[in-house]
């Protein structure tokens, strides 16, 4: 936060722009990974099971090493 008041919006802006695609990916990882086995409770059927919410991505990326895993899959990823 070097910057001074005059451009601190146009500064978020910016970042949150370039972090979009990330915390998406991010998100969709979560999401595949908590939902990759069927459910066989009867009150929670498939087809409702709701995405991984933006708050717990970024509760993830509070810890540094599970950030650094999923920048580097990201990269990996976007190199293919």
């Amino acid at each position: 936060r070097g910057c001074s008041d005059l451009n601190y919006i146009k500064n978020r802006i910016g970042f949150n722009k370039m972090m979009l695609n990330f915390w998406t990916y991010v998100r969709q990882t979560e999401t595949q990974r908590k939902y990759s086995s069927p459910s066989y409770s009867p009150r929670v059927p498939d087809a409702i099971k709701e995405p991984v919410s933006f708050h717990a991505v970024q509760q993830i990326m509070r810890d540094p090493f599970k950030t650094l895993d999923h920048l580097g899959a990201y990269l990996q990823a976007q190199a293919v």
